[in-house]
């Protein structure tokens, strides 16, 4: 079961949070590699 399936399932307010979370915390980490492997 995978998060995305949960979101598209139970569409609720805690499912909404935990989507903006991941999110965030995925283009925070995409920032983090693009800063380290920029020269």
């Amino acid at each position: 079961l995978t998060a995305g399936g949960l979101f598209i399932v139970k569409p609720s307010r805690q499912s909404w949070v935990g989507f903006v979370v991941t999110l965030g915390i995925c283009l925070a980490c995409v920032v983090v590699m693009l800063a380290i492997l920029k020269p």
